[in-house]
């Protein structure tokens, strides 16, 4: 497929690393911090109400539960360091792109894209059954 018309293709080198000069400066900072994993969670154990746990099943978030814990450092940071600065969702990691929008991550996670009534309907209707903080 061409590429879009208007979109300069990006080439991982040492060059095009980052979005702008901020963005350099950015994952030198990030680097100095140490990351912290998502832990997830199981449900069972959290005590949530069978409404949450059902909605969960019905939306296959189940896997969101049980994150990754394996990761590339340095593309992490440069992730970060230039999610900062993109203009719809999309960056370049060495070369590649990462589609970070809401359809981009439900496309990796081979999730079903909610419109934000449903998602804000399916929020109210669990609201009385809130998780424990």
């Amino acid at each position: 497929m061409a590429p879009k018309k208007g979109r300069e293709k990006v080439v991982a080198n040492k060059h095009t690393r980052f979005i702008n000069e901020e963005a350099k400066a950015r994952y030198e900072l990030l680097k100095a911090k140490p990351i912290i994993y998502e832990r997830g969670f199981q449900l069972e154990v959290r005590g949530w109400s069978q409404a949450y746990v059902r909605q969960i099943e019905k939306f296959g978030w189940n896997s969101l539960c049980h994150p990754r814990t394996e990761a590339v450092l340095p593309w992490v940071y440069e992730f970060y360091a230039n999610a900062k600065f993109h203009m719809d969702g999309k960056i370049h990691i060495r070369g590649r792109e990462v589609d970070f929008s809401a359809e981009g991550i439900n496309s990796y996670f081979d999730l079903t894209n909610l419109d934000s009534d449903v998602f804000e309907s399916v929020r109210t209707t669990n609201h009385s059954t809130s998780p424990p903080h």
